[in-house]
């Protein structure tokens, strides 16, 4: 209904939370603590994630902080490698919500 990059209409976020409230009612998954129930695929997506996040964390770290992080180029380091992985998946990276036309 809205732009992606503009606060959403007032009805825009109204439809949106009924949306979500009859899903929730309807599927009963606010029902349960863990809705996905400890699911494997889940889970090792969580790990990898939260390992490769760690890492990244390390790695700046052991430079000596994100300032020095910074100054040493590792984000410049870091964007081809983004630049890669969108080009693997067909060279497009969608925003969520686009009005695709």
């Amino acid at each position: 209904m809205d732009e992606a990059l503009a606060l959403p209409t007032e009805d825009a976020a109204l439809i949106a939370l009924r949306t979500q409230q009859i899903i929730a009612h309807e599927t009963g998954v606010a029902n349960t603590i863990d809705p996905v129930a400890g699911s494997y695929a889940i889970e090792h997506l969580t790990n990898e994630i939260e390992s490769g996040a760690l890492a990244y964390i390390e790695k700046i770290n052991s430079l000596g902080g994100m300032l020095r992080a910074i100054e040493s180029g590792i984000r410049a380091e870091r964007n081809p490698e983004s630049r890669l992985r969108i080009s693997a998946r067909g060279g497009n990276k969608r925003a969520s919500g686009c009005r695709r036309e």
